[in-house]
């Protein structure tokens, strides 16, 4: 899919503004293995960058990442930080929202996120849907997310 410069791609990133609250599923096909757990984002625009955090809670534990969306010529970019790592992805837009793949071409079969505003009648959703890639005991492991969290108001 083509992308689309300057404030256009920009005006497409501010339809994640917001506070999101819902909830996340992890799941391996490998495994059958199913896990759901609580998530909250935010988003806001400041100076050009969509700056973002997750907030979530696994297994009694809280953990967060924090986000840096912008626009980079005619290409979408998103600097995603959790744990201390920083791993950077590129935006393919969709209709109704962004497709993230790594930055590092090494991993592009690897690992996928795509991210959805969608509404259905006055309430608008973030979907999200993805898939990462793992080694585990010398086998190719799949892990697969998808979420589903509401519009808050502010």
């Amino acid at each position: 899919m083509p992308l689309f410069a300057g404030t256009d791609l920009e005006s497409h990133l501010r339809q994640f503004e917001g506070r999101w609250a819902g909830d996340f599923v992890l799941s391996s096909p490998q495994t059958g293995n199913e896990e759901r757990f609580p998530v909250e984002q935010s988003y806001w625009w400041d100076d050009g960058v969509l700056r973002g955090i997750s907030v979530f809670e696994r297994n009694g534990e809280m953990g967060s990442a924090s986000s840096r969306s912008y626009v980079v010529g005619d290409r979408l970019v998103s600097e995603v930080e959790r744990e201390g790592k920083i791993e950077r992805y590129i935006g393919i837009r969709t209709e109704s929202g962004v497709i993230w793949v790594p930055a590092a071409t090494g991993r592009l079969t690897e690992h996928q996120v795509k991210e959805s505003i969608v509404r259905e009648g006055a309430v608008r959703y973030l979907l999200t849907e993805g898939f990462d890639t793992y080694v585990v005991e010398g086998r190719a492991t799949q892990l697969i997310y998808r979420g589903k969290l509401l519009s808050v108001p502010e």
